[in-house]
């Protein structure tokens, strides 16, 4: 009779057979979870990405009204009293001198005296803030503006200077006379901003003063 032979599993290739499976599940759990991991972080960045581009649409008006006031604010603070250049103003215009850098050819900016106009100019969107500079010179006659900057849109807004009425309380008057008066102490800008977003158009009112201006009184006594 011929011996009878049994087969005997091979343990060892058994285990490397389940140790191996092991291992593959795991590697798929695992980039299953990184995968999860990864598309949450990428929604939570692109979250923040559009939240940030939201933000910043929102601000950029805000910041540009703001640098555009503090300009003016800072030319009127400057403005100085120069023969042959008067304040004048209207509800709508300032012109004024001041000292300014200026840069003439391949010279190096050095100050100099130049006008300054801000004028509201009203187009087909409704109004904006121009700042413009002019040289000037003694003796020059005016010549055109050299720079113009458009600074501000608006949908509407006007200048007033502040006086003094009878009983010596501040009134504002929609004009100024530099020949007489020289210089205002207040002035004051009220505009109106666009809708933005779907909001109702803002309305801000920004008083700016000159430490060398005035209150004159609106009626002054006559002379005796």
């Amino acid at each position: 009779m011929k011996p009878m032979w049994l087969p005997i599993a091979d343990s060892q290739s058994n285990n490397s057979r389940s140790v191996l499976g092991m291992t593959l599940i795991e590697i798929m759990v695992a980039v299953t979870l990184f995968s999860t991991i990864l598309m949450a972080v990428s929604s939570l960045v692109r979250f923040g990405l559009e939240a940030r581009l939201g933000w910043e649409r929102a601000v950029a008006p805000i910041q540009m009204m703001e640098r555009s006031l503090d300009r003016l604010a800072g030319d009127l603070e400057s403005a100085r009293p120069l023969f042959g250049v008067p304040f004048t103003a209207e509800h709508d215009a300032l012109e004024f001198a001041r000292l300014e850098m200026v840069q003439r050819g391949e010279a190096p900016p050095a100050p100099e005296w130049v006008r300054v106009r801000y004028r509201l100019e009203t187009n087909a969107d409704g109004v904006v803030l121009v700042r413009e500079t002019v040289a000037w010179r003694q003796g020059d006659p005016p010549s055109e503006p050299w720079r113009r900057e458009a600074l501000l849109p608006l949908a509407a807004g006007q200048f007033s200077f502040g006086m003094l009425d009878e009983q010596g309380r501040l009134t504002w008057q929609p004009s100024w006379d530099g020949q007489t008066h020289k210089l205002p102490g207040l002035v004051k800008l009220e505009c109106t901003f666009p809708p933005v977003g779907g909001q109702p158009p803002t309305k801000l009112t920004r008083v700016m003063r000159n430490p060398s201006g005035e209150l004159p009184p609106v009626n002054p006594a006559p002379s005796p």
